[in-house]
């Protein structure tokens, strides 16, 4: 993957890797990051179509648009991007869209 394809996943693996352990993005936020979510979904919907073991692993076929749907580059139709933008079920905005400054 390009990281500079994915400002947002670039961003991610900055903030994990920080240098001092304290400014370093704590797992909750990580499980809640849309890149993270957007892959979750992903695997969750391949995993009902094609089981629970191989077609739903890293090591499995993936289909077209996987990798663009999960860095939310949108999806390709016909030269048309489409862009997914699931809203949360409770209506609620995550930590990610929040602003969490001081």
């Amino acid at each position: 993957v390009e990281l500079e394809a994915s400002d947002e996943l670039w961003e991610l693996l900055k903030s994990m890797m920080r240098a001092a352990p304290a400014l370093r993005i704590g797992i909750s936020l990580v499980d809640t990051h849309p890149v993270v979510v957007r892959a979750r979904r992903a695997m969750e919907r391949m995993r009902a179509q094609w089981g629970p073991v191989f077609g739903a692993s890293p090591l499995g076929a993936v289909p077209e648009g996987f990798l663009d749907e999960i860095l939310g580059r949108g999806k390709r139709n016909r030269d048309v991007i489409i862009v997914d933008d699931e809203e949360e079920e409770d209506g609620m905005e995550d930590d990610w869209d929040m602003d969490l400054g001081a």
